[in-house]
């Protein structure tokens, strides 16, 4: 799947899910992986499940997602 495709519908499929986040990838040698911001009280296991089931990211490193909390 195209990046920019890729991170409009783990946008779109979190947002319907009542899921706030920021969504993009890595910058130079980590321009693969797909990064998730989520408030710290969202579920990890709840949001890796949508993000996997819409991409077909599976394997080591839960398929190059990295879901990171805000601590703001």
């Amino acid at each position: 799947m195209e990046r920019k495709l890729e991170t409009k519908e783990v946008k779109r499929a979190l947002k319907e899910a009542g899921i706030s986040c920021r969504v993009g990838h890595g910058k130079g040698t980590s321009w693969g992986w797909l990064h998730i911001f989520i408030d710290r009280n969202t579920d990890h296991d709840k949001v890796l499940g949508i993000v996997q089931g819409v991409t077909g990211r599976h394997g080591d490193y839960d398929g190059r997602i990295n879901i990171f909390r805000d601590l703001a």
